[in-house]
This record gives C-alpha cells, structure tokens and sequence, in this order.
C-alpha cells in the first residue's frame, strides 16, 4: 500500500475507538436511532441496524445494543441517493423526514428501503454504544457448528 492509500476502516471486536462507522441513515426513531442502514469507513460494507436491548437508569446514560446485518455493497449509497431528492443529507447521523411531494415517491422511497434492508444478510455483529457517536464496543456473532 503506498502512503497516500487509506486502509478501508472495519470492525473489529473489542472496543472500537474512534468509531469506524461514518455515515448512519436512521429509518426509525424512538429517543435514538433504532433502526437503519450505516456504513463503515468512507466506500467500506453497510449494515442494517436494529435495536436488540436498551438500558436505561437515571444516574446512567443509555446504553443501547444493536445487531447488524449486512445488506447489499450498493444499498447503503441507493438509498442514500434515493432520499436526497427528496432532503439534503445532514452526515454523519442522517435522520431523513419521512414526507414526499406525492404518494407514489413516498411508495417508491419505502419499497427501496424495504427491499435494502429485507435482503439483509444474518446477524454478523453486536455493537453496544450510540451508532451516531462513537466509541462502540462490537461483538462478532459466529454460528454454532452442529456436532
């Protein structure tokens, strides 16, 4: 790799600090983003996200832990040009509202959506910590060999 290259950022298990998640759509929302598409590093793999746990207390911050499921290498960037038509992307947290100038380009906008995160692969990782803000602790899910 010649100097002026970038290593491609990427989890790894363990505490990842500086976060290598660059760029979160959140598609969901409940005091946090829930669910959604991220992306890793600057052109690296994207994931669905979802809100597997939450803690909460008074005296603590929230604690949230999330799956991640990666979607297609093209399905973060179509759905990021998808909904900029229709709103200017605010990177790195990107909370698109939800109205469109008609019906059929608010149907167009979710069957995107839907068809990005339906075709999510299993779950591959568990991050704990804020997706918007890092650090976050991640976690690789490895399937159970059958014996």
């Amino acid at each position: 790799m010649n100097p002026s290259e970038v290593a491609p950022a990427d989890l790894r298990e363990g505490i990842n600090d500086p976060s290598p998640i660059s760029r979160v759509i959140v598609l969901d929302w409940y005091d946090g983003p829930i669910g959604g598409v991220l992306q890793i590093g600057n052109n690296g793999p994207a994931y669905r996200f979802a809100l597997l746990d939450e803690r909460q207390s008074a005296d603590e911050a929230d604690v949230r832990v999330y799956g991640l499921y990666p979607v297609p290498s093209d399905g973060f960037e179509r759905l990021a040009d998808g909904l900029s038509q229709h709103s200017k992307p605010r990177w790195p947290v990107w909370v698109p509202v939800w109205q469109f100038p008609t019906d059929e380009s608010r149907q167009d906008m979710e069957s995107l959506a839907d068809d990005i995160v339906n075709r999510a692969g299993p779950l591959t990782w568990v991050v704990i910590g804020d997706v918007g803000n890092g650090p976050v602790r991640t976690l690789p899910v490895r399937a159970a060999r059958a014996s």
